[in-house]
């Protein structure tokens, strides 16, 4: 089996809990046809031992990933602990692909978009081609063919 069969490994920024945001994304993915991937990150993952043990847990979950997909949304609800994923994914050498806000034409934080390898906007093809591109290289080129009989 090539790693073009294989699923595609995703880790989606969380803080510890399944958020409305994380839970979008999976939906979204879920949409997809023809689109094998695997989420690495676990949002209810037990918290204790403080800040610095949810930062061994997030790098852990994130080594495990080919691609991170950031909700900007996330932000709002812990700054600190987006951009550390953010950061730490690209230190780590994961592509960073950073969502805006659902419904909003806002561009994300800027401490995000500067470390985004691309901002992508809540569309289920735009984000699976994304990923598709960031995981494995491959093209987003495709041709969407409609039926129709002349009479």
């Amino acid at each position: 089996m090539s790693t073009t069969d294989q699923p595609i490994q995703l880790y989606i920024c969380h803080v510890f809990r399944a958020d409305e945001e994380y839970l979008r994304v999976l939906e979204y993915l879920d949409g997809a046809r023809r689109f094998a991937y695997h989420v690495v990150s676990d949002p209810v993952a037990p918290r204790t031992g403080g800040r610095e043990a949810d930062r061994d847990r997030w790098r852990a979950q994130i080594q495990a990933a080919e691609v991170v997909i950031a909700p900007s949304a996330l932000a709002d609800v812990d700054a600190e602990a987006m951009e550390f994923q953010v950061r730490f994914a690209r230190s780590a050498g994961k592509p960073v692909l950073v969502m805006r806000r659902f419904g909003s034409v806002l561009a994300p934080p800027l401490t995000l978009s500067r470390q985004a390898a691309a901002v992508v906007d809540w569309n289920e093809r735009t984000l699976v081609d994304a990923i598709r591109r960031q995981a494995r290289g491959e093209s987003g080129a495709r041709w969407d063919t409609i039926d129709f009989t002349l009479d």
